[in-house]
């Protein structure tokens, strides 16, 4: 467990803005990113229809390719996307389906899902999140199935990679991290603490939901990140690092571009907007859904 003192001993660095790009500005918005393998992928919607995009970390190579129409119109019909240390790409869909694409745009596999899935995890195998738990559906452990621990009414949770034999995922209500201990069959908790998360854990509950205390987890070289919910445009965003026991390792101010789009009354400035990121080696990316625009940065 991280200790409050700890977290607040942790001083915030700034990181360097490397880079900036934006995606092609037809009517459309993303509304999913992952990274795998060196490529970048991104889902772009509208209305019913939906696209792939994959391209590398600096926004070249683009390679663009549409998705099948669902059945039924359904605002986002791609519910979740992953990416394979190899490249590929799993798409799970909104009619109980999860897909599996070449960067090229081939159709490599189709596979029914006995539950709708709602998140993914793309290594050695695919493992696809539901209300039944997790399920593998592709890969040397295909159909095994790992229910999952009592979570409180109302949650916000993502799946991470933070080993090749182990499935883990964060709670972003509560600040809490599960780790599946297979031998037992049981889910560790491991508590989370930073100092952005005191703000939001005094606020009074709410009847029908909760405030994250971070969005966009994602796992990287054994741990993983974090954008802490409640960007301040004018300072920056704080990227939150945190190592496979929830232990709080660092903090990161990452300052916002501005003229990343047109000023309007509300950011006058333009400045980026950030709500999902993607970690690489050697750099951040804070995505601007809405905006369709990343910002690169730089991190050791």
């Amino acid at each position: 467990m991280c200790s409050l003192v700890y977290a607040q001993d942790i001083p915030v660095s700034t990181l360097q803005l490397t880079g900036l790009f934006s995606l092609p500005s037809d009517p459309s918005r993303i509304t999913r990113a992952a990274f795998g393998g060196g490529v970048l992928w991104f889902v772009v919607s509208n209305g019913g229809w939906s696209e792939l995009l994959s391209m590398d970390v600096g926004g070249g190579g683009q390679n663009r390719f549409a998705v099948q129409p669902s059945k039924r119109r359904v605002p986002l019909p791609v519910q979740a996307i992953c990416a394979s240390p190899d490249g590929r790409l799993a798409v799970i869909r909104e009619e109980s389906l999860a897909e599996i694409y070449a960067r090229s745009g081939a159709l490599l596999e189709s596979i029914p899902l006995h539950e709708a899935g709602s998140g993914c995890l793309f290594d050695k195998d695919l493992r696809v999140w539901s209300k039944a738990g997790v399920n593998v559906v592709s890969g040397g452990q295909a159909g095994s199935h790992i229910e999952f621990p009592e979570l409180p009414k109302f949650r916000e949770v993502d799946l991470l990679a933070l080993s090749d034999s182990s499935v883990s995922f964060v709670e972003a209500n509560e600040g809490v991290l599960y780790e599946f201990d297979g031998q037992h069959g049981t889910w560790p908790r491991h508590e989370m603490n930073a100092p952005e998360f005191q703000t939001i854990r005094t606020l009074p509950p709410m009847e029908n939901g909760a405030v994250p205390l971070f969005i966009s987890p994602v796992a990287n070289g054994g741990d993983f990140y974090a954008l802490s919910n409640g960007v301040d445009r004018k300072t920056g965003a704080i990227v939150l690092r945190f190592d496979s026991q929830g232990t709080l390792r660092a903090r990161y101010r990452c300052p916002l571009p501005t003229s990343v789009v047109p000023g309007t009354v509300t950011n006058p400035k333009g400045y980026l907007s950030p709500v999902s990121m993607v970690v690489t080696d050697s750099a951040l990316l804070l995505i601007s859904w809405s905006q369709k625009a990343v910002a690169a940065y730089g991190i050791k």
